[in-house]
């Protein structure tokens, strides 16, 4: 590709400016969902549900975020919030871990030997330098069981990487607007796994 120097400041900007967008299309991929339920109960029955929360310890603003928008999304599809007789009990749980990324940098070094038809070979020597890296991650579950029933009715599982405190706030709500996206699920309606 050519560059012209009247044209450089442009182009610089463009590219700018398509890595900046393939940086943030690369952050919500990263944001994983799998939901199941029980595709033999009538989900339109249920008008009410209660929270109970996991005992696993985490931020209080973390809890007040998940409950909000728990409530909200769930408000907006005709189910509310009721501490007596709840129709459904919906519990929560976040992980919090990490996982280790290896990146490696090959430089210098070039040739060709038996692969380029067996003449031998010639070049310098190569570098390979590995590099780990460990990025925080996050899951939550969110579990809503039957309690006249006594059984778990729908599950819903997201995995994501963490990045600063603001952007995580923005995962969230993300996954569970994800994780919600066929609540209530239609009679018949078979879950499947989705990645955003």
């Amino acid at each position: 590709m050519r560059i012209t120097v009247r044209n450089a400041g442009r182009s610089l900007t463009r590219m700018a400016a398509v890595a900046a967008t393939l940086a943030v299309l690369g952050a919500c991929s990263s944001l994983k969902v799998n939901t199941d339920w029980n595709t033999t109960i009538d989900f339109t029955k249920y008008k009410t549900f209660e929270f109970k929360a996991d005992t696993l310890p985490y931020s209080t603003f973390t809890q007040e975020r998940l409950r909000s928008t728990i409530e909200n999304t769930l408000k907006s599809k005709g189910v509310t919030r009721s501490q007596t007789n709840p129709d459904l009990i919906l519990i929560y749980r976040v992980n919090l871990s990490s996982t280790t990324q290896y990146t490696t940098v090959s430089s210098g070094g070039y040739g060709y030997g038996p692969a380029w038809g067996g003449y031998g070979g010639y070049g310098g020597v190569g570098v390979s330098q590995t590099t780990a890296t460990e990025i925080p991650t996050g899951a939550l579950t969110i579990a809503i069981v039957d309690p006249k029933l006594n059984q778990l009715v729908w599950k819903s599982e997201a995995d994501a990487q963490l990045s600063d405190s603001e952007s995580n706030a923005q995962l969230v709500q993300d996954a569970i607007q994800q994780m919600f996206a066929q609540f209530p699920p239609k009679a018949g309606q078979m879950p499947g796994q989705s990645q955003y």
